[in-house]
């Protein structure tokens, strides 16, 4: 893998995810998600991009923006959550998945471990994190063995708590190791897009210091 692109919003976490592929001698390019408007303006950036043989694709919320829970939205946030969620996500995998697939590369949806295990106070970003990881699915099962897609859903960290499961969340109970390092969970993203796995298609796996979140559930 020589060139990988990145489609986020700003944050520490995907900025440490670039320092970590650049010590594995992989360029990276970032572009904000904010930037793709329109099914279009994602072809014309993909189209502009060059060669890239792997994409980082957040569907991560911004938590700023939303309130904790899925039934508190106003409707005005319910629209536009539902434009991110399913337009925006649908408009970024049409656009870059192909370029990935003819080079037989390798696409990572990043979401929240609340998309795979449902969190109390946090359900906003576990619907949306669920929402995304179900489309890469569903592109996995479409596009074959044409390219690997693959998705990480992303524990409690430090230092950052707008990503991944959110503070007060009740699912970070059962992490038996407490909170994971921005560091540690950039290196974990990196090696889950890097690694020669050929028998991994349209997985989703939970990242964090305990086994806790892929077996337990608290409402």
């Amino acid at each position: 893998m020589k060139r990988v692109l990145m489609i986020a919003h700003a944050g520490p976490l995907f900025g440490a995810v670039a320092g970590q592929l650049a010590e594995y001698g992989i360029e990276t390019m970032t572009i904000e998600k904010e930037a793709i408007t329109s099914r279009e303006e994602a072809k014309k950036l993909a189209a502009g991009m060059g060669s890239f043989d792997g994409v980082i694709h957040s569907v991560l919320l911004d938590a700023e923006e939303y309130p904790d829970r899925l039934f508190e939205m106003e409707p005005q946030e319910w629209e536009r959550w539902k434009e991110t969620v399913f337009v925006q996500n649908y408009w970024i995998l049409g656009a870059f998945l192909p370029p990935v697939e003819q080079c037989g590369g390798k696409y990572l949806v990043v979401g929240s471990a609340a998309g795979i295990t449902p969190s109390k106070n946090d359900e906003t970003n576990g619907a949306a994190s669920a929402a995304g990881f179900m489309m890469m699915k569903c592109a996995a099962a479409e596009l074959g063995k044409k390219c690997r897609i693959n998705g990480i859903a992303v524990g409690a960290m430090d230092e950052y708590e707008t990503e991944g499961l959110r503070g007060g969340g009740m699912l970070e109970k059962h992490i038996a190791g407490g909170r994971a390092s921005v560091k540690d969970m950039a290196r974990t993203i990196a090696a889950a897009l890097t690694a020669d796995d050929t028998c991994k298609n349209g997985v989703a796996e939970a990242a964090d210091r305990g086994y806790g979140c892929g077996y337990m559930r608290e409402w």
